[in-house]
């Protein structure tokens, strides 16, 4: 008899995110975008790059996420003395930078997804 058609070395279905991030029409080309589910307790973040665009380098498991678009993370200072500045972005509104507000949901499908974000005040 030969073996039923389950591969039990792959693991949960996953996909890959790609996309552009503009605001007002211009690419954000300084920022992070962030994928979270809840219900999969899990997500990723990933770099703007200098045409807003991005791309998941690692494939996530499909489901549906909530997005945000962030500032760029800073490293923490040398000095612990030294007070974090958090970076003043003009082309990324609050309302995007809170899950709660943001609005923007993907669901995640197997293989290749596109996922453009236009922002606006």
């Amino acid at each position: 008899m030969g073996a039923s058609g389950c591969n039990a070395t792959s693991g949960p279905p996953t996909g890959v995110v790609q996309g552009q991030v503009t605001f007002d029409g211009k690419p954000v080309t300084n920022g992070d975008i962030t994928f979270y589910s809840g219900e999969l307790g899990s997500g990723i973040s990933e770099a703007l790059d200098a045409d807003g665009k991005y791309v998941t380098q690692t494939p996530i498991r499909t489901g549906s996420y909530t997005v945000t678009i962030l500032p760029p993370s800073q490293p923490p200072p040398e000095d612990p003395r030294q007070l974090i500045v958090r970076v003043v972005s003009k082309d990324i509104p609050a309302k995007y930078r809170d899950p709660k507000k943001s609005g923007l949901r993907i669901d995640v499908r197997e293989g290749d997804n596109s996922f453009d974000i236009e922002m606006s005040e």
